[in-house]
This record gives structure tokens, sequence and C-alpha cells, in this order.
């Protein structure tokens, strides 16, 4: 597992929010990125002690992890939104894709572990699921690729500051 943070004025930011704003910035003459320099990334190590303690309170580790992803994603969704408003007199848009379970190398490690935690076989964790997707699927890389290219496209020049879900319908709320 990855952690980082970076500090500005003195002050520990999760990277999920600050290298965004902080490697995209507009000017007049539009948008320019930069490195992401100064930022630190540590990798967390556990001994076998520390495994073991964390098993017995994974779930809450688990709770804790999605509320600050959650937090952190509604970070990104302010500053996208501020972000659009500024750049767009430039004739520069600025969107966010939110995907659902796409078929990547990934998905496939997150199914694998997710058998071996518990016990089930691979295709019966995937069916599982695909079973809580309204479209009964994963997604392919070449949907949400679609869709990038569409929002960077000028067909899609009047369309920032939005979020577009790529997701077969998985996310519930509005």
């Amino acid at each position: 597992m990855f952690v980082g943070s970076a500090h500005l004025h003195g002050l520990s930011l999760p990277l999920q929010v600050y290298c965004p704003p902080l490697t995209c910035h507009s000017s007049r003459q539009g948008l320019k990125c930069t490195n992401c320099d100064g930022a630190d990334i540590g990798e967390l190590n556990r001994t076998a002690d520390e495994a073991e303690i964390a098993k017995t309170s994974l779930k809450k580790f688990a709770d804790f992890v999605l509320d600050a992803a959650n937090t952190l994603r509604s970070a990104l969704v302010g500053w996208n939104k501020s972000l659009s408003n500024e750049i767009a007199p430039d004739g520069v848009t600025c969107n966010l894709i939110v995907p659902g379970r796409i078929q990547t190398s990934r998905v496939d490690q997150l199914d694998e572990a997710a058998a071996k935690r518990t016990g089930k076989a691979l295709d019966e964790v995937r069916a599982g699921s695909r079973a809580a997707i309204p479209t009964g699927r994963y997604g392919h890389v070449e949907e949400f690729a679609d869709m990038a290219t569409f929002l960077c496209s000028n067909r899609a020049g009047y369309t920032t500051g939005s979020i577009v879900r790529c997701d077969g319908g998985a996310i519930k709320g509005v």
C-alpha cells in the first residue's frame, strides 16, 4: 500500500487532493501542466505482528479508508468546478470521469484477492460483482477511452465542470 502527502504552508495534504491543483494550473495562454515536485511518497510496510493486529481491525480500517477516499473525491469535485470556471474563458474545458468496474489487470487483481479472502471461486466472485452492476458486466477500457476522447473533443466544447459516470449504472445516487 502506498500513501503520500505533500506539504503546503505547514499543512500535510493527501496527494490525491494536492497534486491535481499543483500539476495543472491555468494562464491566459491556456492550461499548463508541470511536475509534482516536492511531494513525498512513502511506502507503508508492516511486520508480521502488525499484520496480525491489522486483520482484527480490517473492517474498521476499510470503513475509514472509504470515508477518507470519499472526502478526498469531494475535494477533487470542488477543485474541478473551480478550475473549469477559471479556464473556460480561454476555451479550455475541465471535466471528471468517474469509472465503475472497468476490466483491467487491477480489477483482475482485486477479484483474485477477493476470491482468496472469501474462499470463493474466481468466477463466483466475478459473477457477484457483475450482478451488482445494472448492465451486468464490467466496462471495457475502450468505453472509458471513448468517453475521455469525446470530452476532449470539440464536440464537447460546451461541457465543462461536469462529472461524467462511466459505470454501467453502478452508482445508485443522483
